[in-house]
């Protein structure tokens, strides 16, 4: 018995040897899982878009009509009584007549800068007289006679 023990020591050292020789573990260990195949072409999954938040809506504002602006003002020569307002068209027109007189006068003759000047106010006035005789004859009465003053002082200065 002792020689069959014997060979049964022997027979399992050579399956000893000879596993060890191969390299295979005797037990089984357990080796990990065999990862997931990659696919082919990752595309980036599509963004999802930012959660929109919904504004509270606004309650319907009632269409609001624009003020209507007001009526222009009267006329000041509505305003002024009839003979005073003949009285300023009167005196406007002798004033307006006598410095367009100064102004053709002194545009014929060579003028230094301040004559020049001077000219150019009058010719200022007389036109700003003219337009506001009809709307306001009081304003362009003074228009006038700025103009005129200014056309005495001009004709003072120029050759006779």
């Amino acid at each position: 018995m002792k020689s069959h023990l014997c060979l049964c020591a022997g027979l399992f050292s050579l399956t000893l040897a000879g596993c060890a020789a191969h390299k295979k573990p005797l037990i089984p260990v357990p080796t990990p899982p065999a990862p997931a195949p990659a696919p082919a072409a990752t595309t980036p999954a599509p963004a999802k878009p930012a959660p929109t938040r919904r504004l509270p809506k606004k309650p319907a504002t009632p269409a609001v009509k624009p003020p209507t602006p007001p009526p222009p003002p009267a006329p000041l020569s509505v305003l002024l009584p009839p003979a005073t307002n003949r009285q300023y068209l009167r005196e406007l027109d002798q004033l307006l007549t006598s410095a367009r007189a100064t102004v053709a006068r002194a545009s014929r003759q060579p003028l230094n800068p301040a004559q020049r000047e001077t000219l150019e106010r009058m010719q200022s006035f007389v036109s700003q007289a003219a337009a506001t005789r009809d709307n306001d004859p009081a304003t362009a009465l003074q228009l006038a006679r700025r103009a005129d003053l200014l056309g005495q002082d001009l004709l003072r200065t120029l050759p006779k």
